[in-house]
């Protein structure tokens, strides 16, 4: 009794290995620390740092290093402050778009109804008290 493949299975697909970019931001990390490291080597002078009236004495690669982690921590602030804008305006649209497809008026024609709705009630109550 002998086995054959059956014809009647559909070949399995080829699975497509598709990476998460680990290696390739691991040997950037690797780069980065290396160039790092020789800005350290061969930055040692030390510099005086003038600010607010206080002088500070520190080696200049460090001033360079501190630069940098201050200009990458404003530049994720001022990101996280425009993302979160920038979705609050796109959840607004949606909830628009959702709203006018319902078919229910506009926020302003509510807010205007809202506002004059008192005073037609407080003119009908007058009209009912002079004819009676």
């Amino acid at each position: 009794m002998t086995t054959e493949p059956d014809a009647t299975k559909a070949p399995e697909p080829a699975v497509e290995y598709r990476g998460t970019g680990f290696y390739v931001t691991l040997v950037g990390i690797l780069v980065a620390a290396v160039l790092l490291l020789v800005l350290a080597v061969q930055n040692t002078q030390t510099v005086t740092l003038s600010f607010l009236g206080f002088d500070i004495d520190m080696p200049l690669f460090a001033v360079v290093v501190g630069a940098a982690i201050f200009a990458i921590v404003l530049d994720e602030l001022v990101g996280l402050v425009w993302r979160a804008r920038r979705r609050r305006r796109l959840s607004e649209r949606a909830e628009l778009q959702r709203l006018r497809s319902e078919g229910a008026p506009p926020q302003d024609e509510v807010e205007h109804a809202e506002a004059t709705a008192p005073a037609a009630i407080d003119e009908g109550a007058d009209a009912e008290e002079t004819a009676g």
